[in-house]
């Protein structure tokens, strides 16, 4: 008897897919975004939780050439796909009424997931 996979392991497959379309790497913030387009039915937090440790799931497929970029391993030794190809513009949008604490959290999941300077970020 088949079982259905787990939203983890649907999340897992679905990361692995795109990466295997991205020689080069991809963030961590844009493989959450991927993620999504493909299955807007997970949320957010959990995609996130499932692949800030994805080269630790998957350490015969997946490793971080640079912080906060997944590579799948068959890619390691393509030069014309090193890390440095990467797209690290950022995208500026416009919002009336911002507040200093709107930045507090979007600012901490950068430090933590984007970075990998902490471990951890205090907001409050």
């Amino acid at each position: 008897m088949a079982t259905n996979p787990t939203i983890t392991e649907q999340i897992r497959q679905i990361a692995l897919e795109i990466l295997s379309e991205k020689p080069e790497g991809i963030r961590y913030s844009d493989l959450v975004k991927k993620i999504l387009e493909q299955n807007n039915s997970f949320k957010s937090n959990s995609i996130a939780g499932v692949i800030v440790n994805l080269e630790v799931a998957f350490p015969d497929k997946v490793y971080k050439p640079d912080r906060g970029v997944f590579r799948l391993l068959r890619f390691k030794e393509d030069i014309a796909t090193q890390p440095d190809k990467i797209d690290t513009s950022i995208k500026i949008t416009k919002k009336k009424n911002i507040n200093e604490d709107d930045f507090y959290q979007p600012f901490a999941d950068w430090l933590v997931k984007e970075l990998e300077e902490c471990t951890n970020a205090l907001t409050n």
